[in-house]
């Protein structure tokens, strides 16, 4: 089977010549000398006529006075719409991340991120995906949710939004369903572990789920305002 060509637009000639060389040493990719870029202006003229290359990581901060990423990546998909421009970025680069979004970028790869993940998420991206680091899905999420008006909350006490924003941050940080002994401690509270059941019981009437699971993602898809501990 034929590699995937994927060019590579980054000012950092370390990060770039590690990133050649990441693809290099696959079966299923590669970065071909004519498609490493150190700036923008350089790369679109020659990305949007190659029809080899199919995925370009492109870095989103480039130097001053020079075309930054998302600007590079609106010329790209001008030409080529079906190019894939997935975004190299750090994580407190907000203006250029939301821009990207809304200009149509492919997906999102954090810079610190381990050689396995970021060829994890090129070979994503061709598959059809959009890969996306959960910190700056979160980012992303928390931007819409300081934009989009709020809908009314359900009839949740105090206590039982304490729960569910418990729950939800203690299983996000550790990707495991803590049990009810694990959430009363964090949660500092003299109750047994039947009277929490109890209670969860309780929230899954009023926001109409039938287990945890549901309940989690009602929460996180929601604009609910709940309070978090």
């Amino acid at each position: 089977m034929p590699r995937k060509n994927i060019a590579i637009i980054e000012d950092d000639t370390t990060r770039r010549r590690e990133y050649v060389a990441l693809l290099n040493h696959c079966d299923d990719l590669c970065c071909l000398d004519e498609h490493q870029f150190s700036n923008c202006e350089d790369a679109i003229p020659v990305l949007q006529k190659d029809q080899q290359v199919q995925l370009v990581l492109q870095d989103i901060g480039m130097p001053e006075g020079k075309m930054n990423g998302v600007q590079s990546l609106l010329k790209l998909k001008k030409k080529r719409p079906q190019l894939l421009v997935v975004m190299l970025t750090i994580f407190d680069q907000d203006e250029y991340l939301f821009d990207a979004l809304k200009a149509g970028a492919d997906g999102y790869i954090l810079k610190t991120e381990a050689n396995q993940q970021v060829l994890a998420h090129i070979r994503d991206a061709l598959q059809g995906g959009s890969p996306m680091t959960r910190a700056i899905a979160r980012k992303v999420i928390e931007s819409f949710r300081r934009e989009v008006p709020r809908t009314p909350p359900p009839s949740l006490t105090p206590f039982q939004e304490r729960i569910i924003g418990t729950i939800a941050q203690a299983e996000d940080l550790t990707g495991s369903i803590i049990s009810n002994a694990e959430l009363i401690e964090k949660l500092g509270v003299k109750i047994t572990p039947l009277e929490l059941g109890q209670e969860i019981n309780k929230i899954y009437r009023i926001l109409q789920v039938n287990n945890r699971r549901e309940m989690l993602k009602k929460y996180q898809d929601s604009w609910w305002p709940f309070s978090r501990p």
